[in-house]
């Protein structure tokens, strides 16, 4: 229903954390009657703070919130009123409340489905939301600039490219990409800007792609590279552009796989900051094929610019069934995993913490 309650009294209340509020049960019981807002009945879920909304002094609704001030993000999640209450006016005038919050500046962020009555882009539209992205029914929208959420964009599209590279969004993307790289070639007189992203250095006969999938044969007792892949001039564009790329390797991978790998870490060394990624593991020495691959996994160390990546197996791995590796429970973020550790002192827990920023630190 969508009828104006002339009458009646409508108040918004702030609470810093569902829990701890008085309102747990009356949240729950309304989330999973919403059935859409049902994480919402969740403990995990009401540490977070919402806006409560009473008509006539009766609990009539509610929005969850979280500010995360760690990423700088202000993020929506849950929200429902009560069937016999529900009014888009009411609803819009809920999401001001939430706005109003927002003292920091930071992108507000939700998730909408394109089928919802109340949680829908035309209502969160009204108050200058705006979208940035849709997939599968739902619109991503952001209260705030576009430029603010780039990065949560482009992890979208990542996932996007990588399974269907045609997909329509993904086209329209790069195809908005591609203008201002145009745009910016223009204002700075740079011939054929897509140079380096487009047309050579990733893409075609002479392109980065073919440089790294190169494969080299031997002929009367010589190297001899494949002619169609070839190492020319494109590549060079990445020296401009300082970039960090990681190869990951591992003593568990196969002969042809580590000398691939090898190959792939030693050739671009000419093009960019070329950092090899050791998914170690505490090798079990008294077991003969752990003894071999604790040698292999001692001459990558021996490379230069690595890093090194604990093992996280499953308790059913082929390696620990078969006593190659040792495994034990350490602490990982918030939890006990099992794991592999080769050096205590390997970095294990979240990226900002870590030292070797993904060996961005070599490039420095």
């Amino acid at each position: 229903m969508d009828n104006k309650l002339f009458n009646d009294i409508i108040k918004f209340e702030y609470v810093k954390s569902i829990i701890g509020s008085g309102y747990e049960e009356q949240v729950a019981s309304l989330a999973i009657r919403d059935k859409v807002a049902y994480r919402a009945a969740r403990k995990n879920m009401q540490i977070h703070s919402a806006i409560i909304l009473k008509i006539n002094n009766e609990f009539s609704g509610f929005f969850t919130f979280q500010v995360n001030h760690e990423v700088g993000e202000f993020c929506l999640l849950q929200s429902a009123m009560e069937l016999d209450r529900k009014d888009k006016e009411i609803y819009k005038d809920m999401l001001k409340e939430i706005i109003k919050q927002n003292t920091f500046g930071y992108p507000m962020i939700m998730t909408v489905s394109t089928k919802h009555d109340l949680e829908c882009p035309k209502v969160l539209e009204a108050v200058g939301f705006k979208t940035y992205l849709i997939l599968s029914g739902f619109e991503y929208m952001v209260y705030g600039n576009f430029e603010q959420i780039r990065m949560k964009r482009l992890a979208h599209a990542t996932m996007t490219n990588t399974w269907n590279s045609t997909k329509a969004d993904w086209l329209k993307m790069k195809r908005e990409w591609n203008e201002k790289i145009e745009q910016a070639g223009k204002k700075h007189n740079i011939k054929n800007p897509k140079f380096a992203s487009r047309d050579g250095c990733w893409q075609g006969s002479n392109g980065m792609a073919n440089i790294v999938l190169a494969k080299q044969t031997l002929e009367d007792d010589k190297v001899k590279d494949n002619k169609t892949k070839t190492l020319n001039g494109n590549a060079s564009v990445l020296e401009k552009l300082n970039l960090t790329i990681n190869t990951s390797i591992s003593a568990l991978d196969t002969d042809k796989q580590i000398e691939y790998r090898l190959n792939q870490y030693n050739l671009l060394k000419n093009y960019c900051n070329s950092v090899l990624r050791i998914v170690s593991c505490d090798f079990n020495k008294n077991n003969k094929e752990g003894e071999i691959r604790s040698i292999i996994q001692n001459e990558l160390f021996k490379n230069k610019n690595i890093i090194d990546t604990v093992f996280r197996p499953l308790r059913n791995n082929y390696f620990v069934n078969n006593n190659i590796i040792n495994i034990e429970k350490v602490k990982f973020i918030n939890s006990k995993v099992w794991a592999s550790v080769y050096n205590k002192n390997t970095h294990l827990g979240k990226c900002d913490k870590c030292p070797d920023m993904c060996g961005v630190k070599y490039a420095v």
